[in-house]
C-alpha cells in the first residue's frame, strides 16, 4: 500500500481509465489523474505515485522529480522502458538515473487494481 496525496496512472499514449479506479469519485478529483488530465494539475504534489513504465510515465517522474515532488513510479515491469523500442542499456541508464535523482521505483508492481480516495478534499488517499 502506497499513501500519496496525488496518484497519476500513465496507461500509455492513449489515455485509458480503468474501471476499477475511482476517476469519478467527488473526493477523487484533483487526487487522481491520467496522462490527459496531469497537465492540469496547477501544483507541485509533495509526493505523486505514478503507476506505469512507459515513456509518458518515465517523462512525468522526471518532470515532477525536477519540480520538488517526491516521486514513487510503479511498474509491471522488470525495467523502465521495457517493451518500448528501447535498447536495454538505454532502458538501465534511464532507471539508474531516476533512482539517483531519488525517484522510488518498485519493479514488478505496478498493477494497481485498487485506490482509495481521501477522505476529504485534499487529503492522503491510498
Amino acid at each position: 500500500v502506497v499513501h500519496a496525496p496525488t496518484v497519476f496512472i500513465a496507461t500509455g499514449s492513449a489515455s485509458t481509465r480503468l474501471p476499477s479506479l475511482p476517476f469519478d469519485e467527488a473526493n477523487a478529483t484533483g487526487w487522481i489523474f491520467d496522462s490527459d488530465s496531469i497537465v492540469g494539475i496547477g501544483r507541485v504534489p509533495e509526493h505523486i505515485f505514478i503507476q506505469g513504465g512507459g515513456l509518458i510515465a518515465v517523462e512525468y517522474a522526471f518532470i515532477f522529480e525536477r519540480l520538488g515532488a517526491k516521486v514513487t513510479l510503479a511498474l509491471r515491469e522488470e525495467r523502465v522502458l521495457q517493451g518500448k523500442d528501447v535498447d536495454i542499456d538505454i532502458s538501465a541508464a534511464v532507471g539508474a538515473r531516476l533512482e539517483e535523482r531519488g525517484v522510488e521505483i518498485r519493479y514488478g508492481d505496478g498493477n494497481v487494481v485498487k485506490v482509495t480516495p481521501p477522505a476529504e478534499h485534499g487529503g492522503v488517499g491510498s
